[in-house]
């Protein structure tokens, strides 16, 4: 699986993500998958993440994960997931 690396602009900050576009041949879908909680060590390079973006890629899906506000090369900082700009950065993502 090949990914790229990408920023996307949400809620007037960038987030880091990496993207895996799959060939035209064998497109089924699109998978976006968010990481769990960082204050547990939850990033888009946790294992559950990357394995499930893996196995989208084996079944012909294009996959997306990124880092939430404040994780890694995301800007912001963390907010509680319940603060209505949390919601803004998903939006901006989907």
């Amino acid at each position: 699986m090949k990914e790229e690396k990408v920023f996307i602009p949400s809620a007037g900050i960038q987030l880091e993500g990496l993207l895996s576009i799959q060939e035209a041949s064998s497109f089924r879908g699109g998978v976006i998958l968010c990481h769990p909680h960082p204050q547990y060590g939850g990033d888009m390079g946790h294992p559950v993440i990357t394995t499930a973006a893996e196995a989208a890629s084996q079944e012909g899906f294009s996959t997306l994960r990124f880092n939430f506000r404040g994780v890694g090369e995301s800007g912001g900082s963390y907010l509680l997931f319940s603060h209505p700009l949390s919601y803004s950065t998903l939006e901006g993502v989907f």
